[in-house]
């Protein structure tokens, strides 16, 4: 964060934190988002993202199979699958 280098790019950043520390991860990452650098915040938890992000890309087998900024526009069946293991999502980012 220091550095200043953009876009930042995040591994699942809150996997195996409490829920107390990664509620301040989070934070903290929205912040920088809302701040300048852009992030490119990898995860398998769309809860935890659906609130912070402008654009979604949906990756299935290593390749880049969907994006868009809206969660219910994404139709691929790798999109579909993420969605419904995903109860409470949100349908727009």
């Amino acid at each position: 964060l220091a550095t200043g280098a953009s876009p930042l790019v995040v591994d699942e950043p809150t996997s195996g934190l409490d829920p107390i520390l990664s509620a301040s991860v989070r934070a903290t990452l929205h912040a920088v988002a809302r701040s300048g650098p852009g992030i490119l915040w990898v995860t398998h938890d769309l809860r935890r993202i659906d609130d912070a992000v402008h654009e979604v890309w949906v990756m299935h087998e290593g390749r880049i199979v969907e994006r868009s900024g809206r969660m219910d526009q994404l139709t691929h069946p790798a999109s579909r699958e993420l969605r419904r293991h995903t109860p409470g999502l949100k349908g727009t980012l």
